[in-house]
């Protein structure tokens, strides 16, 4: 069995071509080695385990075979202290009907006797390197591994982030995604976020002696407030960045939250290019620099929406905001 390490670290199945199920399954779970991650793949008979195995060139032997829920080298100590090799595969230490282990010489009793036990557990084990893998994920036969199932995977036990789709769903460019993920996770370098680890500034906002937070760089500060009043919209009553999606918009309708996403990512994304030229140059920008700019951005951002209809609206939101 080659190339089993691009299963990674997230659990998966292998099926054997040629083992009639459902009496052997093999399942591989992540184990740890000395900080390394290995797989191993529990050989299951019916329902109760009899032992476990893994093959394969890279494989540690010694996390491979045991009884229970114990690995070998759990279940064979002091054979285990004796190895020389701690990471050698399956595939080297069954070679043929005998055991090849690199180990230290001069064996003590204890070693020797589970050194028999071993040999007498693995007698009835063949391999068969040249029969082809069919590897997909644990538990979703249909899927082909890739690093992305298995990425989803190792995250599936988080909750689901109901706002995700409003971040990643919009046609505004990637790192305008990754800024408005920013922004709802508070992780933003505002001045009191960098205040708090440890950078050399007060934490105030530039403009006001307030805490210079999410909240108040995008909704509670007077500039903030100046260029929303600026835009026709009142958010003395919003508190929070995702209630904005909540919000009734003035200017064109918006037929979706693809569109509306799209729309006030391009706003909150230039309130930020304006602090920061603020910050940065020492620039007073006005608000309707800012909100030309966000028009300037909706107009080359309607070439990313495949819709007709999704492009028109972008195009009048572009114009409302120029007339703003």
């Amino acid at each position: 069995m080659n190339h089993l390490l691009l299963l990674g670290k997230c659990g998966s199945q292998i099926s054997m071509v040629g083992l009639p199920p459902p009496i052997w399954v093999m399942f591989i779970v992540p184990t740890l080695l000395f900080g390394l991650v290995s797989l191993t793949v529990f050989l299951i008979s019916g329902t109760s385990p009899l032992f476990r195995l893994v093959t394969g060139p890279i494989l540690p032997f010694g996390m491979t075979i045991g009884w229970g829920g114990a690995t070998l080298m759990h279940s064979f100590p002091a054979l285990y202290s004796h190895s020389r090799q701690s990471n050698i595969s399956v595939a080297k230490a069954i070679f043929g009907d005998s055991l090849s282990l690199s180990l230290h010489p001069r064996l003590t009793a204890a070693a020797t006797v589970e050194l028999k036990s071993l040999a007498a557990l693995i007698s009835d084990v063949r391999l068969s390197p040249n029969r082809r893998d069919v590897r997909h994920m644990r538990g979703i036969p249909s899927t082909v591994f890739s690093s992305a199932i298995s990425y989803s995977l190792s995250f599936s036990h988080l909750d689901d982030d109901v706002f995700a789709p409003s971040i990643w769903h919009n046609a505004a460019p990637s790192r305008c995604r990754s800024f408005l993920w920013l922004v709802h996770h508070h992780k933003l370098n505002t001045n009191a976020r960098l205040h708090e680890r440890r950078a050399n500034n007060s934490g105030r906002c530039p403009t006001c002696a307030s805490p210079e937070n999410i909240p108040h760089l995008f909704l509670l500060c007077h500039r903030a407030q100046e260029f929303w009043s600026t835009l026709g919209l009142s958010v003395s009553s919003i508190t929070s960045i995702e209630s904005l999606w909540n919000a009734s918009l003035p200017g064109p309708s918006i037929p979706n939250q693809k569109l509306r996403s799209t729309i006030l990512t391009a706003i909150l994304w230039n309130i930020w290019k304006r602090r920061n030229a603020l910050v940065f140059r020492n620039e007073h920008e006005t608000c309707h620099v800012a909100l030309r700019r966000c028009a300037a951005d909706l107009y080359l951002w309607r070439h990313r929406m495949q819709n007709a209809q999704a492009k028109v609206c972008l195009e009048d939101w572009s114009t409302f905001l120029c007339n703003r």
